[in-house]
């Protein structure tokens, strides 16, 4: 089977945070705020062929955020109103025998 001993220079972690909230308005419309942001990563020795050293070290980190926002209207006459907005971005960063 596959040897599963790996060198950690350190363990895979993670953190994350989430914020939900909505409020309904006093003329009966419904406003909807969601954010995330996570962050992790890890670093691991990686042996290379024919070298009796700890081998190269990857460093891994990445970071990801996300938000939206949306509003609703409902009207008597069975018409809605909708409308919103979000933002994401995504970051790797991958050091090789840093």
């Amino acid at each position: 089977m596959i040897k599963q001993d790996f060198d950690w220079e350190r363990a895979p972690f993670g953190r994350d945070v989430e914020l939900a909230a909505q409020q309904k308005s006093a003329k009966g419309g419904l406003w909807k705020v969601l954010a995330r942001t996570e962050s992790g990563g890890m670093k691991l020795w990686q042996p290379q062929p024919g070298q009796s050293t700890r081998g190269m070290l990857i460093n891994l980190k990445n970071t990801y955020s996300y938000a939206q926002t949306n509003w609703r209207k409902g009207y008597e006459n069975g018409w809605s109103l909708f409308g919103g907005i979000s933002y994401s971005q995504n970051k790797d960063i991958l050091n090789l025998g840093a």
